[in-house]
């Protein structure tokens, strides 16, 4: 997969020549026709000419049309040189934003690519329906037009074809109710991603689902008749209970810290519930020498694991200064654990009840740095 993010190749230029045949002479913003652009075709469509040249004629004819008219074209006129995504500026965001799980990552992937996190948990379907299809359908092509200039802008700049790595963090999302309660708009949802699929391609590099359940298979078999080959390839899905060490082989300290804020940076740690199956998160991002002590207590339950990392930014200090430990907390016997950053870096926590598909726990921590 990392030949897909590699610069115009030379036996693809004969081929993005051949587009340029087929559909003649282009009106349009060069991020929509210039040969960047042309190869993400090309590659979406397994490298024949013919498909790819169909898709992107029909690609451009729906976006013409859409980026001519308001509030679409406001998103766009503010995207000229940008190199990083704001949901901010989407249309209505501040109505919006609190209904939707996605979420800007700061921080990059390992593959140096810019992130971009659905937090499933985030997801308010009863309030996003009083907005009306318009409002949702406005919001989320505009996200699309700026993640596409976004990509165009990084890549130019890079010189490579840069895409986005994707987070689908399902942690502590409630899978039966958003398909019962989130029915409507979920299948108005759907026809976006046939249009993600058709008209963006190649945005995408890799799709990581976290924190996954067997009710995940719910979620998953509802929008992947939609997904093609190529990208339900792109999915890999990950259980809850994942090693740290497979989230730090995902991303980079700094998003690691970022990912745990977006998704359980709301929770309060005073008795908090953690569901059979589940787990939850807390990071602190450390300066060198600064210190972080916390002190658990188990208040419901006959216990549950609790695992420590520390991911250094500076990756070439990694393999020497990384620190992972696991500790079993038991019944009302509290923990206490201090530690001292040997660099600036991330400091992560996971209360882990993955293996308890029974037994709810109940759980205080205090976290002091």
């Amino acid at each position: 997969m990392e030949d897909d993010l590699e610069w115009i190749q030379e036996d693809e230029e004969p081929l993005i020549e051949e587009m340029r045949a087929m559909l003649g002479p282009l009106d349009c913003p060069e991020d929509l026709a210039d040969d960047l652009s042309f190869c993400r075709f090309l590659r979406g469509h397994g490298k024949n000419p013919k498909e790819a040249a169909e898709y992107m004629q029909k690609a451009i004819d729906y976006r013409l049309e859409l980026i001519s008219r308001s509030p679409i074209k406001e998103v766009r006129d503010q995207l000229a040189s940008a190199m990083e995504v704001d949901l901010n500026i989407l249309p209505r965001a501040r109505e919006l934003l609190p209904c939707f799980p996605v979420r800007v990552i700061h921080g990059r992937s390992m593959n140096a690519l810019p992130i971009i996190a659905s937090v499933v948990r985030l997801t308010d379907f009863k309030t996003l329906e009083a907005y009306g299809d318009g409002a949702r359908d406005d919001f989320l092509l505009a996200q699309l037009e700026q993640r596409w200039m976004v990509l165009h802008n990084l890549s130019r700049k890079q010189r490579r074809m840069v895409k986005y790595f994707e987070v689908r963090d399902m942690n502590g999302a409630a899978i039966t109710t958003l398909l019962s309660e989130g029915a409507n708009q979920l299948s108005k949802i759907k026809n976006i991603l046939s249009v993600v699929q058709d008209f963006y391609p190649e945005m995408i590099h890799q799709v990581a689902v976290l924190n996954s359940t067997s009710s995940f298979s719910g979620l998953f078999n509802f929008v992947s008749p939609l997904l093609n080959e190529r990208m339900q390839a792109k999915i890999k899905v990950r259980a809850t209970g994942i090693p740290f060490e497979d989230i730090a082989g995902l991303m980079e300290a700094r998003a690691i810290h970022s990912l745990v804020d977006v998704s359980c940076g709301h929770l309060s740690w005073s008795h908090l519930l953690l569901p059979s199956g589940g787990n939850e998160f807390l990071s602190r991002w450390l300066q060198k020498g600064q210190k972080v002590e916390w002190t658990a207590i188990l208040e419901d339950g006959p216990d549950v694991l609790l695992h420590s990392a520390f991911l250094p930014e500076d990756e070439s200090t990694q393999e020497e200064l990384a620190f992972i430990a696991e500790e079993k907390l038991f019944l009302r016997k509290a923990i206490t654990s201090e530690y001292e950053a040997p660099a600036e870096g991330v400091y992560w926590l996971c209360v882990d009840n993955s293996s308890s598909w029974v037994n709810s726990k109940t759980i205080t921590l205090d976290l002091r740095c």
